[in-house]
């Protein structure tokens, strides 16, 4: 299948033409690699030569403890970084969750930053957003730990993944769709093109839902200036290889 050409378009002149989308599943238009199969990846996965694993020996494994006293008692902006993917960002009296990621994910893959402790002591959050696919962002396990009236914000598709979690109150995004908070605090988040791909299914095959990153804006008013401020969050959870665009937005 030929890639579209792309060349001097800006990223919403691409999602405006939907090239990211095919007739039952997604594009990357950001790259000219060749679809492969699962013989391709077995291949890479057992037989290409592993550079590091001559230093795996001397890593450490650092349990992870978080406090989260402080966060709470914290009044205003503040990010916490979790374990692989995973963050936790307050903003005043909001909790968002990216990723969730709690425990091991692979029998066969060592956990180098195991949670020292359970997650009950950590605040709920109001909105979870899930970034891709791949097992190591989009684990059910962790997902089914939290209430399933929590609000999920996550691409087109995995409707089979959430449905089996009962985890029903979701906000699916195209790239460059948004989700804006009905309350007051002007948050916005919306979801990113990105040069990533993403499969749950090697059977089914990669690209069935769509990928992306994240953006969030907050607007409030800081209480010492009576003056509006912007606070812009960029959340790249994701390994982005290429630039996507000289052209931006």
């Amino acid at each position: 299948m030929a890639k579209p050409d792309i060349k001097g378009m800006s990223l919403r002149q691409i999602v405006q033409e939907k090239l990211h989308h095919g007739n039952d599943f997604f594009k990357n238009p950001f790259t000219h690699l060749v679809k492969g199969d699962l013989r391709d990846l077995l291949k890479w996965k057992f037989f290409s030569k592993n550079h590091f694993t001559s230093y795996y020996k001397d890593e450490p494994v650092t349990p992870i403890c978080i406090d989260w006293e402080p966060v709470r008692q914290h009044n205003g902006l503040a990010v916490t970084f979790i374990k692989h993917s995973s963050l936790m960002i307050k903003d005043l009296d909001q909790y968002i969750l990216i990723d969730p990621i709690f425990s091991k994910i692979f029998w066969f893959v060592k956990d180098y930053t195991p949670l020292a402790a359970g997650i009950e002591d950590m605040p709920r959050p109001d909105h979870i957003l899930v970034t891709h696919g791949h097992y190591d962002h989009l684990d059910k396990q962790s997902l089914a730990r939290m209430d399933q009236n929590t609000h999920i914000i996550t691409p087109l598709g995995y409707s089979s993944v959430f449905n089996d979690l009962k985890l029903h109150n979701r906000t699916q995004l195209d790239w460059l769709d948004s989700y804006k908070d009905k309350g007051d605090k002007g948050r916005e988040i919306t979801l990113l093109p990105c040069n990533h791909w993403t499969m749950r299914n090697p059977r089914m095959g990669p690209n069935r839902s769509l990928w992306g990153s994240l953006f969030q804006g907050i607007l409030h008013i800081l209480t010492t200036s009576k003056s509006w401020v912007r606070h812009i969050i960029l959340i790249l959870p994701l390994l982005i290889w290429e630039r996507m665009s000289p052209d931006g937005l």
